[in-house]
């Protein structure tokens, strides 16, 4: 049984476990801990310097989504995952620098990070420079690019990223009945998908996908296939 076995590790103190059994129950999976049981598994795993843990605890103080919001506190967390190698936390970091930036603050190297970061596919690089574009931050405001980024964003399931694009659309269209446009089906159209993870941070399946990567093992978060292999694929292959 998958909960005894979730059980027993986190008996055991294991981070991962911990981890998984807090998103299981931020993602609606499992009711069996309440926000705060959850939350004390997350900062177990942090403690043990599980780096998805550390990142996902730093988001929950910077937005105050599960704790009292302390914003120096998630960025503190964010940069202890960085000095652990982590590439999301830095993408974090350098986002938090430029949403809270003034435009005569030096931001050209979080600039460069989330160019670079974007090219490798964070959604939330993608989003972070669709806004400095919007507004001119670090960039020069260029609304064509900014809808480009919102636009990727929001073709992967960001639900920010639309209603910024809806925003863009819906100032350029006139105020006319005949111009008139239902934005649900847009969404549905633009992603195929109806999106209900909105800016989760990271994942459960970013975490699963990432350790099959490092151990070279079955990602199991994508599903497991309970049926043989065709035998003119293997045919093909061998």
């Amino acid at each position: 049984d998958f909960y005894n076995i979730l059980n027993s590790a986190v008996q055991l103190n294991d981070p991962t476990a911990q981890f998984v059994w807090y998103g299981l129950k931020k993602l609606g999976y499992d009711n069996r801990l309440n926000d705060k049981d959850a939350i004390d598994l997350l900062q177990k795993a942090a403690l043990q310097n599980h780096v998805p843990a550390i990142i996902e605890l730093g988001f929950n103080f910077y937005t105050g989504k599960y704790v009292k919001q302390d914003k120096q506190k998630g960025i503190d967390l964010w940069k202890q995952a960085e000095k652990l190698k982590s590439v999301e936390a830095s993408v974090r970091i350098a986002a938090s620098k430029i949403f809270e930036s003034n435009l005569n603050d030096d931001i050209k190297n979080e600039i460069t990070l989330i160019i670079k970061s974007e090219k490798t596919g964070s959604i939330l690089a993608q989003f972070t420079l669709a806004h400095c574009y919007d507004n001119g931050i670090g960039v020069t405001r260029d609304i064509p690019n900014a809808v480009k980024y919102y636009r990727d964003a929001a073709q992967r399931g960001n639900q920010f990223a639309f209603e910024q694009l809806k925003r863009l659309y819906d100032n350029i269209r006139p105020n006319n009945e005949i111009f008139k446009m239902d934005w649900s089906n847009f969404m549905t159209e633009l992603t195929n998908i109806n999106s209900k993870l909105p800016q989760i941070g990271t994942s459960i399946f970013a975490t699963m996908s990432k350790m099959a990567n490092d151990y070279n093992a079955i990602n199991l978060s994508q599903g497991f296939p309970d049926f043989n292999c065709s035998d003119k694929l293997v045919e093909l292959v061998n």
